[in-house]
């Protein structure tokens, strides 16, 4: 194991915010229901038999970069649409059916490091992201939702025409 200094250093991670939306009606989502759990098990057989249908998506079915402001030249932010509750990833389970928005900072300037605990390889490493550690990041990711929430009450032809 040899340390060389500079390796690990500038870490950029896309620090994220969540916006979960529950749905009124479950159809076009994924969801923790009977119903639910019925349309993913009929999936699963289809993947099984055809490789096509539900179980063959991401999850997240659409995307977007956008700008957070208008005077920003380069869009800075991403928004990835999820057709469930997506709370951490799928790692927390919620019952019903709704819809997650995952914002993203594109372009963060926060930068971390990755350092080695040891020169044993099954320690882990020692890693510092340090989320937030330029002022810059906490200002633009606040500012997403605030474009998600004016982007879904929007109709759609005007937010497909908007410039990102």
């Amino acid at each position: 194991m040899l340390d060389v200094p500079g390796v690990g250093q500038n870490l950029q991670d896309h620090i994220s915010a969540l916006l979960i939306y529950r749905a009124r009606i479950p159809e076009g989502t994924v969801g923790i229901t009977p119903s639910g759990i019925g349309r993913i098990l009929a999936a699963m057989w289809e993947w099984r038999r055809h490789r096509t249908g539900l179980v063959t998506s991401c999850a997240a079915e659409s995307g977007v970069y956008y700008r957070s402001a208008p005077d920003v030249e380069v869009s800075d932010m991403e928004m990835e649409l999820i057709v469930g509750i997506g709370d951490d990833h799928g790692r927390k389970l919620h019952t019903g059916h709704g819809y997650s928005a995952h914002l993203l900072l594109a372009r963060p300037k926060s930068t971390g490091e990755v350092r080695l605990a040891s020169p044993d390889t099954h320690v882990d490493p020692l890693i510092d992201p340090r989320f937030f550690s330029h002022p810059y990041d906490m200002a633009t990711l606040v500012k997403g939702p605030r474009w998600r929430s004016t982007s879904w009450r929007t109709p759609p032809s005007i937010v497909t025409a908007a410039r990102c």
